[in-house]
C-alpha cells in the first residue's frame, strides 16, 4: 500500500508502509549526515585559525575548544594530560630532617652483672656445650650483663614513662592507686 503523490525527499521513491519523509533509514542518516555537516561549516568560519598544540600545523577548528588538528594529534595530547594527572595524584611529600633542637627519646634500662649463672635442666648436647662454655667464661672472671625484664620501646603498648602497659593505664585490671604504682616501679628500678 503506498500513499499516493508521497516520494522520498532524498531519492525519490515513493513512500510505503507508514512512512512520511524517507523511503529507508539509509536516507533518513545520510540526509541528516549532510545537514550536520553544512551547520558545522556554517559556524566552523566564526571560529578563528589557530595552531595545533602537538605539531604546531594551522587548522581550523571545529568547534571553539578543540586544540588539536588530528585525531593522532588529539590522542597524543590525551595522553599528556593523562600523565600529567598521574604525576599529580602520585606526588610524594618531601620529608623533612628532623630539628636538631628535637632529640629523639632514650629510654634507659637499668643492667645488671653477676657471675652466678642460672641454667635450664636440659640432657640436649648442644646445651651442656653452651653451659660448660659460660661456666669456663665466669671461672676466668667473667661477667654476665642480665637486662631488664621489662619490654622494649619497640612495643607500641608500653607506657615509656612508666613501663607500664596500657591495659593497666586505661582500666583494664587497674588494682593499684598511683603511689602503689610509682613506688613499684622505683623497686623495678
Amino acid at each position: 500500500m503506498s500513499k499516493k503523490g508521497k516520494t522520498c525527499s532524498r531519492c525519490g521513491k515513493e513512500l510505503s508502509g507508514i512512512r512520511s519523509r524517507f523511503c529507508s533509514d539509509t536516507c533518513y542518516l545520510a540526509v541528516k549526515r549532510s545537514q550536520a555537516k553544512e551547520y558545522s561549516q556554517k559556524f566552523r568560519f566564526q571560529i578563528p585559525e589557530r595552531d595545533c598544540e602537538i605539531c604546531g600545523k594551522e587548522f581550523k577548528p571545529i568547534r571553539g575548544d578543540v586544540t588539536a588538528c588530528s585525531k593522532s594529534c588529539s590522542r597524543i595530547k590525551t595522553r599528556q594530560k593523562q600523565r600529567e594527572r598521574r604525576k599529580k595524584s602520585r606526588k610524594l611529600e618531601i620529608v623533612k630532617p628532623m630539628k636538631a633542637s628535637v632529640k629523639p627519646i632514650k629510654i634507659q634500662y637499668k643492667v645488671s652483672y653477676h657471675t652466678e649463672p642460672k641454667f635450664v635442666n636440659s640432657e640436649d648436647p648442644k646445651h651442656t656445650k653452651l653451659k660448660n662454655a659460660v661456666q669456663d667464661f665466669v671461672a676466668k672472671g667473667g661477667t654476665i650483663e642480665q637486662q631488664p625484664t621489662t619490654p622494649g620501646s619497640k612495643i607500641p603498648t608500653v607506657n615509656l614513662k612508666f613501663g607500664f602497659l596500657a591495659e593497666d593505664v586505661f582500666g583494664f585490671g587497674w588494682e593499684k592507686n598511683s603511689d602503689e604504682l610509682l613506688e613499684d616501679y622505683n623497686d623495678r628500678n
